[in-house]
């Protein structure tokens, strides 16, 4: 990448490969980039979302990457080699502002961490350097059919329900890969409002994070004592787990 600024209109509608962004260093530029929403994507229904501002983007000697939020704490850790390619999407719309996503996908082109502009394409794109587009195609969205009901019953619900009524405070941590060689991105704090059974899933909604999960996607959850790991219905641990505090 280039060191001028971006050339092309910031506000046009459309999706992109950016051709020749390079995703460290492109994430690098997240404390100029106003408050923005990062969210680690799993394709089995799990969705961790952090909000607000990135304090700083650190890279260890190993070429991983820590994200610290407006404390200073690492709340996303990104393992070195992760990520290969850079998506621009800007086909989003929220309350008639533009909001510009950033989707960095694996070396199989698989979408696996976003960031998304939360103040518009102008302060989201403001820091890049120059970068080429290749056009993508666009998919329209899928704005489904009838949505079902949320069981209250289901083993998300009623997790989330008990720590919610019992006021407790929770880390929550998402991950993608290995142990050792994860993804992984972490929230703690308590509960501001109740879940929500809404929209097809069980959610959690704070300021700074929100938590979206598809009803039936956690089977069961292991541990012991405040620790639960979710598990599949084949027993499977899928990156989620939460520490009651």
């Amino acid at each position: 990448m280039t060191h001028a600024s971006v050339t092309w209109a910031v506000d046009e509608k459309g999706r992109w490969r950016l051709a020749d962004a390079d995703p460290l260093a492109l994430l690098s530029l997240l404390p100029q980039m106003d408050r923005v929403m990062t969210a680690l994507r799993r394709t089995d229904g799990i969705l961790h979302e952090r909000l607000g501002h990135v304090s700083a983007v650190e890279a260890a000697g190993d070429g991983a990457l820590s994200l610290r939020d407006a404390d200073g704490a690492e709340f996303v850790h990104l393992p070195a080699g992760m990520l290969a390619s850079v998506v621009l999407d800007q086909t989003i719309e929220m309350r008639d502002k533009l909001l510009p996503r950033l989707e960095f996908r694996d070396a199989a082109g698989t979408y696996v961490f976003s960031v998304t502009g939360l103040e518009g394409a102008a302060a989201f794109c403001a820091p890049w350097p120059e970068m080429r587009r290749e056009a993508l195609p666009v998919t329209p969205r899928d704005t489904g059919g009838e949505i079902a009901e949320v069981d209250p019953a289901d083993p998300s619900a009623v997790l989330m329900r008990r720590v919610y009524d019992e006021a407790r405070r929770m880390r929550v941590t998402v991950s993608l890969g290995a142990a050792a060689e994860a993804a992984r991105q972490t929230w703690e704090g308590a509960m501001e409002r109740e879940p929500l059974l809404m929209g097809g899933c069980v959610n959690v909604i704070a300021k700074p994070f929100h938590l979206h999960l598809d009803p039936g996607v956690v089977d069961r959850w292991a541990g012991e004592g405040d620790h639960f790991r979710a598990l599949d219905a084949a027993g499977r641990p899928l990156g989620l787990e939460v520490t009651l505090l």
